[in-house]
Order: C-alpha cells, then structure tokens, then sequence
C-alpha cells in the first residue's frame, strides 16, 4: 500500500486519460500498456537494490553505496525537491478542484487554502504517530480511491452500447499519429510514478529483504491493470466514436461520465480523488521524513533529523519539518 498509495492509483488514472487520449487518441489504453513493460524493467533493477541494500535512505544509499558518496549526496538534495514537497502541491491542487467543484454545483465556496491546511494537519498528524497508524490510513484511504475509479470505469462497459467493446484501443494502427502515441507513452510513465518509496520502509519492515522486492512488484502489476482495464472502460463509457468531445471537455471527463450514469455519483468521484490524494501524501511523507533520517544518520544532515520519538518511533524532527 506504500506504492500503490503513492502512485495515487484513482488520481493517476482520472487526472491523465484525458491527456493521454489528447495525444493517442483512442488507442490511449494502449498506452499504458506499452509504458507497464517499461516500468516493471525499472522495478526490476530498484527490487535488487532493495534487496541487498534495505536501508531507510532509499536512493540516497543505494547511490552513495554503489556509485559515490558526494553522487549520493547530490542525489539526495535533488530530492529535496520532489517527494517533501509532493504533499503540498497535491493537496492545493485538489483542494482547487474540490473549491471549484463545489461552487459549480452547490454554489458553495470552501476555500482551496482551508482544504490545505486541514489535509495538512491530518497528515502530519497521522504521520507522526508512526508507520503503523499511517499504514492503516493509507489502507482505507487508498483502497477507497481505487475501488470507486474502478468500479467507475467498469461501470463504462456496462452502459456501452452494442458493438462498442472491441479491441481497436490496442491496435497502434488506430493512434491518431506514431509521434503522438510516442508522446502519451513518455507522459503515462508519470502515472506510474511512486512505487520505488516503499524501499524507505525498509528499517520498519519484517524481512525486507523479501517483502521489499515483493512489494514493489506486485505494486507494478497492480498498477499496470488498473490503469489498463480503467481507461479502456472510461473511453467505452463515454463512447469511441466521441472521442473529440472527450479530448475536449472542459470538465474531467471522469465527472462527466460518473454524473451520467447516477446523476450525483460525481461527488463520489471527487470523493475518490480526495482519498486518493491524502493517501498519496502520507505516503511521500512517510518516505521523505525516512529518507532525512538516513542522511541525519550518516552526517549529510544535521544529527537531530535522526531523533526518532520514543513511543511512536518515528524521525520527530523530520515530521514536524
């Protein structure tokens, strides 16, 4: 649940299809699939680190330890930039979904900065009070968000109409252009994103030698057909043959379809975004403050980042940043 909460499964698929059909067209799942190969090679090569380098530094140590110390380091700082500043820039972003969403609806104004500094606090919170409360956070929240896209994008096949199921979405004689379905499958390596942070737990796990490697596999192949299945579904559901209104629209078309089948069932989508995002920030939260630890314990950073609460077990210091 540590990668596949990352990786934000609902968010990637609901967030990127529009996207990814802008440039493939309605071969767009076929995407995802020729991105899932390459992924899983990358997962390969982290599942051999994690196996015989399981540290909480993650690639700050795998680096430092198999290439150079002052390489690690740098790769280090340039992770500064990524997973501790993730939390911040979802949870804004989202919160201008769910600001405009509900003033388009309901005529209600919840303002995007009190959803960040709510969603903030929950998360911070949920991390400090260590691995196995935030764990279980990143269970319900995150498996809330995939079965809701999921059931939403099966739901596509259902409402389909006859002869619209078939397999030209796989066909790479149907993109659009060859430059543009090598474009979407550049873009969809981004949905795939998050399922090497699992290798950060690697201090707080039983045998991680080979649950690490196990995770993050099994995080890849989960990932893989989820995206998949779901944006095939979501493409029938809304129909093949309209796929410009698809590429188009001005709304997620996610919203579009949900409220098109049960009406509200919009809100249940935004619902699933939100899930999604939340456990997504746990997530690189959890790893960004293991990864500090590391490099609090090895010297690249000031020592009392390596100060772990004595109940909860967790870099205080590094939460609290």
């Amino acid at each position: 649940m540590q990668c596949l909460t990352h990786m934000a499964p609902a968010t990637a698929l609901l967030f990127t299809i529009q996207f990814t059909t802008s440039h493939a067209g309605i071969v767009a799942p076929l995407a995802y699939l020729v991105t899932f190969p390459i992924v899983l090679v990358l997962g390969v090569c982290l599942m051999q680190l994690a196996k015989h380098l399981p540290s909480a530094g993650g690639y700050y140590t795998y680096i430092s330890r198999t290439v150079h110390p002052r390489v690690g380091f740098l790769a280090a700082r340039l992770y500064f930039l990524y997973d501790p500043m993730l939390a911040g820039f979802i949870l804004a972003y989202i919160g201008a979904v769910l600001e405009q969403a509900l003033k388009a609806a309901y005529g209600i104004t919840f303002p995007w900065w009190l959803f960040l500094l709510l969603a903030g606090s929950f998360v911070g919170f949920v991390t400090y009070r260590g691995v196995k409360v935030s764990a279980n956070w990143m269970v319900l929240l995150g498996a809330a968000g995939v079965v809701i896209a999921l059931v939403l994008s099966l739901w596509g096949f259902f409402r389909s109409r006859p002869g619209s199921i078939n397999f030209s979405a796989f066909n790479p004689a149907k993109a659009s252009s060859r430059s543009g379905l090598y474009l979407a499958v550049i873009f969809t390596i981004f949905a795939f994103n998050g399922w090497e942070l699992v290798a950060r737990l690697a201090e707080e796990s039983g045998n991680p030698r080979r649950n690490l490697p196990r995770a993050i596999l099994i995080a890849i192949l989960v990932l893989g057909a989820f995206l998949i299945l779901g944006s095939w579904g979501l493409m029938v559901g809304w129909g093949t043959d309209k796929l410009p209104s698809f590429i188009n629209s001005r709304e997620n078309p996610t919203f579009v379809v949900a409220r098109g089948n049960r009406g509200s069932a919009w809100v249940i989508v935004l619902l699933a975004l939100l899930n999604s995002v939340l456990a997504a920030s746990i997530a690189g939260n959890s790893a960004a403050t293991r990864v500090w630890f590391g490099m609090a314990r090895s010297g690249s950073l000031p020592r009392a980042f390596a100060r772990v609460h004595p109940t909860h077990k967790t870099p205080v210091n590094g939460v609290k940043l």
